[in-house]
Order: C-alpha cells, then structure tokens, then sequence
C-alpha cells in the first residue's frame, strides 16, 4: 500500500511533468510569435519545476534551462507570463550578448533589449502580459504549493518576518539571539500556505545581516496576517 505522503508527492511528480509540457508550449508559442526571425536558431532548452524559488521563474544560460517556481505554475496565467518573461531572456542572452554577473547584479537583464520586447509582447497581447517582476500577490488561490515555515519578530504592533521551507533550527537559534539583542516582546515559528508571506526574505544561517521583512500597522495585508498569526499553531522561540 501507498502511504499518503507518497501518494502526495507522486501527484505532485505528475503535476510537474504536466507543468513542463505547459512550460514548453509557451516557449514555442512565444517563439513563433514575437522571435520568429531567430526561431529555432539556438539549441532548444530544457524545462524544470522546483517549489520555493525566490522568484517567478528563471531561465539560466550556462545550463539553458527554464525553471519554474511551482507556487507560480498552479495559475496558467501565471504560468504564461513567466514564460514569455523568461523567453525573452533566452534569446536576450542568445543573441550574442554573453551572460555578465555584473549586468545580472545591476538590472537582472532588465535592461532597454528586455523592456522593448516586454512592449511588443504585451501590445500583441492586448494586456501586460509580462511585467519586470512577478509578485505573490498575483497568484489568484493566495495558497502556496507546499506548506512552509515563517519566523516572526514582535515588538507592540510590529513585526519582522523571514521563512524558509522547512525548518532550520540553526535560523531558529539565530532568530532568538536577535530578539534577545533587540528586546523583541515575542519570537515564534509556525507553518502556513498563505503565499503573502513569501514576499518577506528567505532565511539563511549565514551573512552579517539576518534577512527580514517588515510588517506595521497601515500595510495592506496587516490585518490577514495578524490574524493568521492569532490562529497559527505557534512554536514560541
């Protein structure tokens, strides 16, 4: 018999390799529509899915892959605009404009190539299909794929906030010795799929500086994340 986590993560195996069929057709029809001179010029890609990037998406030229984040593929919307996004930076870093750290760090290859097609993608699209950055805010369920952990920072009315996807006890460790440095009231540690939360900075137990984002009264998710955190079955830290 197949235990229930195992069936879980077959479905979710599955779900990926439909996602990269739906991956690729996006490429090709991008392609034929908005890069048809250079079309089939370069050697064709590979697709990948993975949870928990940072971003939307991503196209790497040193391993010319497209990879999607699986929090972003649950809505095909979602799904098309990365594409045609990252499309443009396949042939972007194609075309003889080789791939630079510095000009990645500067604009992330946003530059006047990447905006001029973003333009004529989202004019023959009749919508802004492709935008600069995806946010989290954009995906319609608000429901992360997989559930993840988020460590909170309470000081009155304030928060700061990081998360991770599973727990690491050597950020929990870390996250107390900031509150007892700062005087933070409350520290604690709960899991969600509430996706809004991903936009705060991903956690990590190395660096000078501890990654967080900040939450006060005024924001416009205040109010649903404070009552998630009221609801949340909490670890105090």
């Amino acid at each position: 018999m197949i235990k229930i986590i195992e069936l879980k993560q077959l479905v979710i195996e599955n779900k990926k390799e439909q996602i990269k069929k739906v991956m690729k057709k996006y490429f090709d029809d991008c392609s034929k529509k908005y890069f048809s001179d250079v079309k089939g010029k370069y050697s064709y890609p590979s697709f990948n899915v993975k949870p928990n990037l940072r971003h939307a998406g991503a196209y790497s030229p040193q391993r010319n892959q497209f990879t999607m984040n699986l929090d972003f593929s649950q809505d095909l919307e979602n799904l098309k605009s990365t594409m045609y996004h990252e499309t443009i930076h396949y042939y972007q870093t194609k075309g003889g404009q080789e791939f630079s750290k510095m000009m990645h760090k500067l604009h992330g290859y946003h530059d006047d190539y990447f905006k001029e097609k973003m333009k004529k993608i989202n004019a023959g699209e009749g919508k802004e299909l492709v935008s600069i950055i995806g946010t989290f805010q954009t995906i319609k369920s608000g429901k992360a794929a997989k559930p993840y952990y988020v460590y909170v920072l309470q000081k009155n009315k304030d928060y700061m906030m990081s998360w991770s996807p599973t727990r690491i006890p050597g950020f929990i460790d870390r996250w107390k010795r900031v509150k007892d440095y700062y005087k933070y009231d409350n520290a604690f540690v709960f899991q969600t799929d509430n996706v809004k939360f991903k936009e705060n900075p991903r956690a990590k137990t190395s660096g000078r500086r501890v990654p967080m984002g900040a939450l006060r009264p005024g924001h416009q998710y205040y109010d649903e994340m404070t009552k998630e955190f009221q609801r949340a079955k909490k670890e105090t830290i």
